[in-house]
């Protein structure tokens, strides 16, 4: 489960930040995860709960984003955000597939809220 490695990392930095800032605890975690990343939402929020407990961000929302995939046609420039085939995307304009992902796959943290 890569979700609990990246959760770990996640919590360890907003940790950092907020102790950083002088925070006396975090309210908010923000994330933002690309519908491409592999990334599933409810093993996140299940390694969410295990990895800030006795944490500075035990009682912190966290807070999913999803970002869609999107894609630009490297023949006509075409941006691209609903395809049929998620493996084989193709241009709805010029029917190319050569394509160039430019959002989808991020795992990353947005923004925190502290007190």
């Amino acid at each position: 489960m890569h979700e609990l490695a990246l959760m770990t990392s996640l919590v360890n930095r907003v940790c950092e930040i907020a102790e950083n800032e002088n925070a006396k605890r975090v309210t908010n975690i923000h994330v933002k995860r690309g519908e491409l990343s592999g990334v599933i939402p409810e093993s996140l929020n299940f390694c969410f709960d295990v990895c800030v407990a006795d944490t500075i961000a035990e009682k912190a929302a966290f807070h999913i984003h999803d970002v869609t995939a999107k894609w630009r046609c490297d023949s006509c420039g075409n941006i691209i955000t609903k395809v049929e085939d998620l493996n084989i995307p193709i241009c709805p304009k010029c029917q190319n597939y050569k394509l160039t992902l430019i959002e989808g796959r991020e795992f990353q943290l947005d923004s925190i809220e502290v007190e």
